[in-house]
């Protein structure tokens, strides 16, 4: 992974996200940027932060100031003015530096000089000041103008732009007064609401103030900036060379090479990011990744291209914002990137329609351990890419394939002349969500496999008792876990009763998600599918068949009600989602989704008997009868 600017790591956002929370109040928050003419940044921050909370109390016992090997602290003071207005200063035993580990990384350069507040109070001030030098990497920075609690008064200044200065205001601007200048702006608001974390919205959309300055303000001249730094990067070696000709030996076919060297790259080059400095953006030369067996995104990437060069198919660096819930601002060029794969143009090797192939070329990662290039995993999908070629770049965008993020649940069933219902279950699951199973198959004992198992199909299917679960899998193109268990739905169909539940797989965030919503709702990219086969005990009274139907921009929902012989049903439900961000232009589309589907879940399959029928005459038979009731 690439970390300096804006290449952020888990552990870093874990960090902040832990020292920061909603209960205390930012009373100021000021932020003052000097450009200089060399490039470099002044940075200066300072706020004053009121505990409000008894979690606060430990929440805000630690505050980090991230630095790194182009991000200098040069000068720090902070303060805590308790409710009786004693100030207490931090001395230098309440101030050290922390590493950032984590994230598959031995060592990179980030830190963390961490300010420790001791004996805190309800109604205590923190007082924050420090400044940091920057040297930015690419002429371009942001600053966020959103946090997690409400902040009274906000400024933020930039200034000094100079030649090429450009700004963008990114996500909801409402609340902000902006005032420009020549080469600067002035961002300030009052009174601004904290941000209200939502499992179905994305991570980066709050408002935030992008700029940057030079001459070459484009999506080319960052890829020109990028093909400048690969140019002093050692390539064409001989070992690269002769391990591309050993793995394609006897491989004529272009796909089949593709095929063979990225499985090489996937299984024998592990994981490993060792990035300081420029590190954080240059590959490793290929001939070292490869004789170390070890690489970073990066590295990996560039040792693939090098290798399918060799193999004679072109392949270039595409430079992608890897996150399920992230994407790029395509209207403000610069370096926000944080992920490196590998775009072969398409024209090079044979696909098929369900591959990961968008604007002419086809994607892969070769930082994935499992699958075949016909998977790319979600986090990879839907995304701007930056394909670097021909010392220029192409924003491209990577193809979305929902239909291989799959979910199935298939239930078998007969119900006994008591009411329960007797048979098995059994659930598939294919990409991502499969991923997590095979490794802990591969590595943990087979009791615990069995128990989570066990804890899957119950979340699924709650209460209904499930017993004696098995499984296989299969990862040969997209990973794949098939499930199976036996289950007894006691009184599933009670005495007398005249409708049963059937509980099924969701994809859509209940409708009222959308309601008053200003941001937009991110879905991984996935399709769901339940499907109940029931027999049902001789002379029961049986539902009508039925098909209902959805379909639209953000994607289908489909359920069918349909009948077998001797007293056999089969309930089929289906959920498509075909974009990933969903804009709020395009929430009417997916309420309509949300609802087909809720209602679906919630509603009970109702059971007529032909003698109730026949009372029923004309068209109202098709209204009442036909779907399923509440």
């Amino acid at each position: 992974m690439m970390h300096k600017a804006w290449f952020w790591c888990a552990a870093s956002l874990a960090l902040l996200a832990s020292s920061e929370v909603e209960a205390a109040t930012r009373l100021k928050h000021v932020v003052n940027i000097q450009i200089g003419q060399d490039g470099k940044l002044d940075e200066h921050t300072r706020m004053v932060v009121r505990l409000d909370g008894a979690s606060d109390l430990e929440d805000w016992s630690r505050f980090p100031i991230l630095i790194s090997e182009n991000r200098t602290l040069t000068s720090v003071d902070a303060s805590v003015v308790k409710p009786d207005g004693k100030r207490v200063v931090l001395g230098r035993k309440d101030q050290d530096t922390k590493e950032v580990t984590g994230g598959g990384s031995l060592h990179d350069s980030w830190r963390y000089h961490v300010l420790s507040f001791r004996e805190l109070t309800l109604g205590a001030k923190l007082e924050i000041n420090y400044r940091l030098e920057i040297e930015p990497y690419y002429p371009a920075d942001r600053v966020s103008l959103a946090f997690d609690e409400p902040v009274e008064q906000l400024r933020v200044a930039i200034q000094g732009g100079g030649a090429g200065w450009r700004w963008r205001l990114d996500g909801p601007a409402e609340g902000f007064d902006i005032v420009e200048a020549a080469g600067g702006v002035t961002v300030t608001a009052s009174d601004l609401p904290a941000v209200e974390a939502s499992d179905w919205g994305p991570r980066g959309a709050d408002p935030m103030l992008r700029f940057g300055w030079g001459d070459d303000a484009s999506w080319s001249g960052v890829g020109r900036w990028y093909t400048d730094l690969l140019q002093s990067v050692p390539r064409s070696s001989t070992p690269v060379r002769g391990l591309s000709q050993e793995l394609i030996a006897g491989i004529d076919d272009p796909r089949q090479r593709l095929e063979a060297l990225l499985a090489y790259v996937r299984k024998k080059v592990r994981y490993v990011a060792v990035e300081v400095g420029i590190g954080g953006f240059k590959p490793s030369p290929p001939e070292e990744v490869l004789a170390r067996k070890w690489g970073d995104c990066k590295d990996k990437s560039l040792l693939l291209i090098d290798l399918l060069q060799e193999a004679g198919i072109e392949a270039h660096p595409a430079l992608i914002y890897s996150g399920r819930r992230n994407r790029i601002d395509d209207l403000f060029p610069s370096l926000q990137f944080n992920h490196l794969i590998v775009a072969v143009p398409a024209s090079e090797v044979s696909y098929e329609a369900d591959e990961p192939v968008n604007n002419g070329f086809f994607f892969v990662d070769p930082t994935q351990t499992r699958g075949s290039a016909r998977w790319l995993q979600p986090a990879d999908q839907d995304q701007h890419a930056l394909v670097i070629h021909d010392g220029s770049a192409t924003l491209a965008r990577t193809a979305i394939r929902q239909q291989l993020e799959r979910r199935s649940l298939v239930v078998n069933v007969e119900i006994t002349p008591e009411g329960d219902a007797v048979g098995k279950a059994g659930l598939r699951l294919s990409g991502q969500t499969a991923a997590p199973w095979l490794a802990q198959i591969e590595s943990e004992p087979i009791e615990r496999t069995a128990e989570d198992a066990l804890a899957a199909f119950g979340s699924l299917l709650p209460g209904i008792a499930v017993d004696k679960v098995a499984w296989n899998s299969d990862e040969a193109s997209v990973p794949t876990v098939n499930m199976m268990a036996d289950l007894t739905y006691r009184r599933m169909l009670r005495s007398g009763a005249r409708s049963f539940k059937v509980p099924s797989l969701m994809s859509t965030p209940e409708p009222q998600v959308m309601t008053d919503r200003q941001v937009p709702v991110v879905v991984p990219p996935h399709l769901t599918e339940t499907i109940w086969r029931i027999r049902l005990p001789e002379g029961s009274c049986l539902p009508r068949e039925q098909k209902q139907e959805v379909e639209n921009q953000v994607g289908t929902f489909r359920q069918t009600v349909t009948m077998g012989e001797e007293g056999s049903i089969t309930i089929h439900r289906r959920t498509e989602l075909r974009q990933r961000w969903i804009e709020p232009e395009l929430f009417p589309a997916l309420e309509e989704l949300a609802l087909a589907e809720h209602r679906a879940n919630r509603r009970r399959i109702r059971l007529e008997c032909e003698a109730e029928s026949a009372e029923v005459k004309g068209e109202q038979v098709l209204e009442t009868s036909v779907l399923v009731s509440g």
